[in-house]
């Protein structure tokens, strides 16, 4: 059951305090409600923060054990405290008072309550998005309605298997996250094999980009080559017609 706000202020009020309330107010374990009065007046009166601004701290502690002592239900919760110990309130547990149990939700209980979930979930999105699918489809389908009448068995057939394909197979628990799992289980012995694959295709497929782009760059320089050579020669016809009209 969930903490009370009452006993978890308690809880910290116990676990603030070094020793115990009645070691902290000078009293008996067996102290009556009048004597733990007296008492409190008694060190209020030294302690108060109007007399002594520094024992205000103090003076919050000596009231809030007073308050706890003084309520019938606040001090049998403070004995059931020093009785069995205080409990570890600040994490998320169950905790039963008459078998004394701290249970804690564990990572592998937390996991495994995800991983049924997740589960479920994902199920009921494969069945929305089938029903989706066929709804959308016969949607499509009413204005066809009279035409379709005039149709035989055999085409109704046809229709009716273009209208599963359309859809596609209806989801089963085999579609579910641990039947996946599973599946991806049995493959891993093949995975390192297939690892080597993709390396060794990833390999291929660089050397082809390099041998490509060494092809390029030698097209390139022989396109540069001959468009050099074609410069050359351009230039040459050129000196040679000048120095023959020079001779005539």
């Amino acid at each position: 059951m969930p903490w009370q706000p009452e006993e978890i202020a308690l809880f910290e009020l116990v676990d603030e305090i070094n020793g115990t309330f009645y070691e902290l107010m000078d009293i008996s374990r067996n102290a009556t409600t009048k004597e733990i009065k007296n008492k409190y007046k008694e060190l209020a009166m030294i302690i108060h923060p109007d007399k002594n601004p520094d024992t205000e701290a103090e003076f919050k502690q000596l009231a809030a054990v007073y308050n706890v002592l003084k309520d019938k239900k606040g001090r049998a919760n403070y004995e059931r405290v020093l009785e069995e110990g205080l409990p570890e309130y600040r994490m998320p547990a169950m905790y039963d008072r008459k078998v004394q149990i701290v249970r804690h939700i564990g990572l592998l209980e937390g996991i495994f309550t995800l991983f049924v979930l997740a589960t479920f979930i994902q199920y009921g999105m494969h069945w929305a998005a089938y029903l989706e699918r066929k709804m959308n489809r016969q949607a499509e389908k009413k204005p066809k309605v009279k035409k379709a009448k005039k149709t035989g068995p055999k085409e109704a057939e046809t229709e009716k298997e273009e209208e599963d394909e359309t859809l596609g197979p209806k989801p089963t628990v085999y579609d579910t996250l641990p039947f996946q799992v599973y599946e991806l289980c049995k493959q891993v012995p093949t995975l390192p094999a297939y690892c080597q694959g993709m390396y060794e295709d990833y390999r291929q497929r660089k050397e082809e980009e390099k041998k490509e782009k060494e092809e390029l760059e030698e097209e390139m320089k022989l396109y540069e080559q001959k468009k050099l050579e074609r410069k050359q020669r351009k230039a040459s016809g050129i000196k040679s017609a000048g120095s023959g009209t020079e001779s005539s």
